[in-house]
């Protein structure tokens, strides 16, 4: 090939592009290089001497007699004009095509199968599988030589500025729903990682991610978010309950937060940093009202905690909202009745809850024994070698931790008297070494004396079975009415079973049970709401069984007399809601009579929600309320969960992030998990790390 044959160089000089080393250059396609490749391949086939030339010289040069030692030691590539010292030995001519940076772009834009055999034994040793699929593809024709995929067409783009963003819109999605930490983002082995499989992504910076001014990554998945959560809420037939609690955060500041419940799903609303103003009824109900009226005819009412001003809070409601129902919390309220069992004996119980007497309160003895058995759990959590010794003997008998009783932990207590009654041999076997008194030395002595007169007293395993039998029904009601599905109308039912049990409770004195079912019964009399009463009622279940005459009277009037949105009713409104009334009980009763298919299915494959939304259509005034009614929550659980999301965003480590910023943080997290499905509160928080906390605390929560 002559000097004025094109050369290879501008040949590639093309639009398109490929990044090799870091660098972007142009290339040409692939059937210019392969016919360039021939082409010199031809031009050098023989040498003067009449044997074959290795054809590394017509790729790397342009005169094809530079490799006859007529010629001098180095000529000029082709490719990238420098100067290369070949001494005629074809070796060097390879090493220097290797590094040659516009060569290799070259090769990198032809089919592997029309690469030279000597390119592709790279590292010494000839390729078998490339040598197999060249003589394989000679074979087959051109067409089909052509059509194996070529380098190029695996080669990874840039991205493009719309990409580049939606991968920003995913990476801070991610750290807003497992609560990485924004500084996490600067990790330079996850910046490589991503560029392995992506050459030249970017992460957004920490600044990026915290961003939530308008146009900000943080504003931008927050609106997302929010946009999905208005659509969902915005449906004529989504009914939702609104649930309100308050608490302090990570900076002792109070905050109030509202959640939109539905059967399907518990949505974030908003949260409320209070400051100065002060949790009164008037307060509380001013700003209850506001989110209701944000909803529209969406809301069929509100649970709140079981307080004496958030009952006045009710009353006010209901006479704003008469349309509208409101209760207390049925968790709250059982967790407050183990208060009013095991701290009773005050003058007002917590919240000014029901009616009480401390003088005739029987449970002296459980309650300095509950007292007894916390400082035992705490004493071995707080004394190394003592907690050496039981965790080991704990792990050998397979039994949990002992589980240190929280007051702002449902179930707790329960699991510290569970988790003690298991242990109770190994715990006598720890206190009664010989060392056990003397090992903390005097200081300890008086303590450690007590801790064993606990342990070894004959009635402390009595005790413990006490404790645990009065506890164990209210537990798992607890636990029941922690979930959002659950209608009001098991609550109703609960509570007289619960009052039942406690009557008929065996191996406790009668004073005890009579106190116990009058602490039951006052309960449910403080958080009950028409809510109760109604879906009591209206459950093809239990059509208010065992309810009392004089509330049955009442519930009825309500129902007739339910008004419309409007706040308005009519007496041929209320004679329709009359009949359609007498004729669900009629179809009901006969149902249950006959343990029907359809009655069956209720409370299993089929929730009454869903029984009224299908099967009472023939009621549509009746249906409408039902449906109302069947779509209130039994407690404020979604609320107190929303706390938890809470603190694992605001920790003790990230306790920097200002309030606005955290309630939107908290808003994706929520929400998100609950639109998706798939909930990411599995993640620890990489920034709430509390080497203090005993697991088995959790572990009782989460059971």
């Amino acid at each position: 090939m002559s000097e004025s044959d094109v050369d290879t160089a501008e040949v590639i000089e093309q639009t398109l592009t490929v990044q090799v080393d870091g660098d972007v250059a142009p290339v040409t396609s692939e059937n210019q290089l392969t016919k360039q490749a021939e082409n010199n391949e031809t031009a050098v086939e023989k040498s003067r001497r009449g044997a074959p030339v290795h054809s590394v010289w017509g790729y790397a040069f342009t005169n094809s007699n530079v490799h006859s030692h007529s010629m001098p030691n180095n000529a000029v590539c082709k490719h990238c004009k420098q100067s290369v010292r070949h001494h005629h030995k074809t070796l060097a001519v390879k090493n220097h095509l290797k590094n040659c940076k516009p060569f290799k772009r070259i090769m990198l834009n032809t089919a592997v199968v029309d690469r030279p055999d000597w390119w592709m034994s790279k590292n010494g040793k000839k390729s078998k599988d490339v040598t197999s699929s060249q003589s394989t593809s000679s074979s087959k024709g051109s067409s089909e030589i052509y059509s194996q995929p070529s380098a190029r067409s695996f080669a990874v783009p840039l991205f493009k500025a719309s990409e580049q963003k939606k991968f920003n819109y995913e990476m801070a999605m991610h750290f807003y729903n497992t609560g990485t930490s924004f500084q996490r983002v600067d990790d330079p082995f996850l910046l490589r990682a991503i560029q392995i499989a992506r050459p030249g992504a970017k992460l957004p910076t920490r600044k990026q991610l915290a961003d939530d001014s308008p146009g900000g990554l943080l504003e931008e998945c927050y609106g997302k978010v929010k946009s999905q959560v208005d659509k969902q809420l915005s449906g004529d037939s989504n009914y939702v309950c609104i649930t309100s609690n308050a608490w302090s955060n990570i900076s002792n500041e109070p905050v109030v937060n509202y959640m939109a419940v539905s059967p399907n799903n518990s949505l974030f609303l908003e949260a409320v940093n209070t400051e100065e103003q002060g949790h009164d009824a008037d307060w509380l109900s001013k700003d209850l009202i506001r989110v209701i009226d944000s909803l529209h005819n969406n809301v069929v009412g509100a649970v709140t905690d079981n307080t004496a001003t958030n009952k006045k809070v009710w009353c006010e409601l209901e006479q704003k909202y008469p349309s509208l129902f409101f209760h207390g919390c049925a968790s709250h309220g059982l967790n407050l009745l183990v208060k009013d069992i095991f701290a009773g004996k005050k003058a007002e119980l917590s919240g000014g809850g029901p009616d009480h007497d401390p003088a005739s309160y029987p449970f002296e003895d459980l309650q300095l024994f509950s007292i007894d058995c916390k400082d035992i759990v705490t004493f071995f959590h707080n004394h190394h070698a003592p907690k050496a010794k039981l965790k080991k003997a704990l792990a050998t008998a397979k039994l949990r931790a002992l589980v240190q009783p929280t007051p702002t932990r449902w179930g707790t207590l329960i699991g510290c008297f569970k988790s003690l009654r298991a242990a109770d041999s190994i715990l006598n076997g720890l206190v009664s070494e010989r060392d056990f008194v003397t090992a903390g030395g005097a200081k300890q002595k008086e303590k450690r004396l007590a801790i064993r007169a606990v342990i070894m007293d004959p009635d402390f395993v009595k005790k413990l079975d006490e404790c645990i039998r009065i506890l164990e029904p209210i537990e798992m009601y607890i636990k029941l009415f922690q979930g959002d599905a659950v209608p009001c109308s098991d609550v109703y039912k609960a509570f007289l079973v619960l009052e039942e049990k406690m009557r008929n409770m065996s191996n406790i004195s009668s004073e005890k049970k009579e106190y116990l079912a009058k602490l039951v019964h006052n309960r449910f009399n403080f958080m009950y709401g028409d809510a109760h009463g109604v879906s009591y009622l209206l459950d093809p279940r239990y059509l208010g069984d065992d309810m009392t005459r004089r509330l049955r009277n009442e519930i009825d009037d309500f129902i007739y007399n339910f008004l419309k949105n409007d706040g308005t009713t009519n007496k041929e409104r209320q004679e329709q809601l009359a009949r359609e009334y007498t004729a669900f009980r009629i179809e009901a009763l006969r149902e249950r009579r006959e343990n029907t298919f359809r009655f069956r299915l209720i409370g299993q494959s089929k929730s009454v929600l869903q029984w009224w939304k299908a099967d009472g259509t023939d009621w549509p005034l009746l249906q409408d309320l039902a449906t109302r009614v069947f779509s209130m929550a039994a407690s404020s659980a979604a609320s107190e969960r929303s706390f938890s999301t809470f603190g694992f965003i605001h920790t003790k480590l990230r306790n920097r992030l200002g309030p606005e910023k955290v309630k939107k943080l908290v808003y994706i997290k929520t929400n998100t998990a609950q639109i998706s499905g798939t909930d990411l509160f599995d993640y620890d928080s990489d920034c709430s790390i509390d080497f203090s906390m005993d697991v088995s605390i959790l572990e009782d929560v989460t059971a």
